[in-house]
């Protein structure tokens, strides 16, 4: 188990209950890190100072630049927030209905360095409400950890946030591509990642528009969407590295899947190449 509050928490078990994961520090911490209440109370705070500045002897150039950042990063926070909120109640499509829980991004909603997509919630996920916690999410959480991943500087979600039934990726392909311009395409350009790891096939298919994955994984492709050009990174999905993991061909491809994010956190400077 990894105590560190900025790793990627790594679930213990799938049975998690959330309400009790919502209360623990690790939660608590994060609602911090956020400084959605912090920077509001900064905010009024200067801009109090500015208006009254003799009641406290602080320079006013001073409070006006604090009260302009806390601006600019308050509007950020609050774009993030209403989409959230609106995400969490989306019942817009049979999907949603399913299971009656929308699982939510994890990690840096600000402004992250890297952005994690996968392809969909699965049980475990539903259960606890955050995305890859089941076993597959375990391979991945302490593989990321492992090359420098952390809640501050990346951000884990999935081309759907909502359980398919039996677990099955919709065939509907016009279904996937409402959702995903809807939630996933406005969570990108909100946030802007520098870089994009996508799990997996389906991540591939509607981030890049593009079919299969075995060709191009490894490989950084640059993709552009509404002006921000972001740098792309294929890899393999963690249920796939486990289901080959006693196969002959097993070593070599859990490595392809190690050094593809590797590559992706020496890109983005989360680590030094050695």
């Amino acid at each position: 188990m990894l105590y560190d509050r900025d790793v990627l928490y790594i679930f213990p078990s799938a049975n998690v209950n959330p309400k009790t994961y919502d209360r623990s520090l690790d939660q608590v911490w994060k609602k911090f890190l956020s400084y959605e209440y912090f920077l509001n109370i900064i905010m009024a705070t200067f801009l109090f100072i500015r208006i009254s500045p003799g009641i406290l002897p602080i320079p006013s150039f001073i409070s006006l630049n604090f009260v302009y950042f806390c601006i600019i990063i308050s509007m950020i926070f609050n774009n993030y927030t209403e989409f959230n909120l609106a995400k969490e109640q989306c019942k817009s499509c049979e999907i949603g209905k399913i299971y009656n829980r929308v699982v939510l991004s994890d990690g840096n909603t600000m402004n992250p360095n890297v952005m994690v997509v996968g392809e969909a919630a699965g049980s475990s996920e539903v259960e606890v409400g955050k995305p890859f916690v089941g076993k597959a999410g375990k391979l991945l959480r302490a593989t990321l950890n492992e090359f420098g991943f952390r809640k501050s500087n990346s951000l884990i979600t999935n081309v759907i946030p909502c359980r398919p039934q039996d677990n099955k990726f919709p065939m509907d392909n016009q279904l996937i591509l409402n959702c995903f311009n809807k939630w996933l395409r406005q969570e990108i350009i909100i946030t802007k990642p520098k870089f994009i790891l996508l799990i997996g096939a389906k991540s591939v298919k509607y981030i890049l528009n593009m079919n299969g994955i075995t060709k191009i994984r490894g490989k950084f492709v640059e993709h552009e969407i509404e002006g921000l050009k972001i740098m792309c990174m294929p890899t393999l999905h963690p249920s796939y590295v486990l289901r080959k993991e006693y196969m002959e061909e097993g070593k070599i491809i859990k490595q392809q899947f190690r050094d593809d994010i590797k590559k992706v956190a020496i890109a983005s400077g989360l680590i030094e190449e050695k």
